[in-house]
């Protein structure tokens, strides 16, 4: 089976800090990564990237078998909606749109019609949100919150998932609840890439691989052959 993602040995340098230093990965469909390591080790940097939220100094992103790294602004923008789901750190949410509103931003943008809207309130029925449908992130918990940004990132069936920190914040049941909804993605062949500091969400991941100050550790890579420090 090809991988459908593939990390080709990404540096990304801010002026004389080194912020990643060759870093090579790869991903099949229907399987979850966890990418875990110390604050500033460069985790949130990878997932941009990987997302195209930021530009690597150099190295591929390669999606099934297309090199996105040096699209236009504009095909970057549609290669986003068109691969990746987001789940924020912090959520993002517009404080001016209800919940269903919010879950059908990516929707909206990619100018899908019904079907969009049917699944957007059939994953906040899953969520547990049906009843908040119609209220705005000020009159929803923090819980709440993250799940309707999950429900967002879901909205357009994703081939890849970006999570940064999906759980960060959350009571112990109400995090495992967010995970087992992340981690579900895979049955619909979506691939998960979350970075945690949470060591029971990163057991649960397929492949987990660490990162010390933009390096790969190849020694804590678990599961299959997933990562390669080129």
């Amino acid at each position: 089976m090809g991988h459908l993602l593939e990390i080709q040995q990404i540096t990304k340098v801010y002026g004389t800090d080194t912020i990643l230093s060759d870093i090579s990965l790869t991903l099949e469909a229907g399987k979850a990564l966890a990418l875990t390591g110390q604050s500033g080790s460069g985790k949130t940097t990878l997932l941009s990237i990987i997302g195209l939220l930021q530009q690597a100094t150099s190295g591929k992103v390669v999606v099934n078998g297309r090199d996105i790294t040096k699209s236009s602004a504009e095909e970057q923008a549609k290669l986003r909606a068109q691969y990746f789901g987001f789940v924020f750190q912090r959520s993002r949410l517009v404080s001016s749109l209800t919940t269903l509103e919010n879950v059908m931003l990516p929707a909206w943008f990619a100018r899908s019609g019904k079907d969009a809207e049917k699944y957007a309130r059939s994953l906040l029925a899953r969520f547990e949100l049906t009843h908040r449908m119609n209220h705005r992130p000020q009159e929803l918990s923090l819980g709440q919150m993250r799940r309707v940004a999950l429900a967002r990132a879901l909205v357009l069936k994703p081939a890849i998932l970006l999570a940064d920190e999906p759980t960060n914040d959350l009571d112990p049941a109400l995090a495992a609840s967010v995970a087992d909804s992340l981690l579900q993605a895979r049955t619909n062949g979506s691939s998960v890439i979350i970075v945690t500091h949470d060591p029971h969400l990163a057991a649960r991941a397929d492949f987990t691989v660490h990162l010390h100050q933009g390096r790969l550790s190849a020694a804590s890579c678990t599961g299959q052959a997933a990562a390669a420090s080129g």
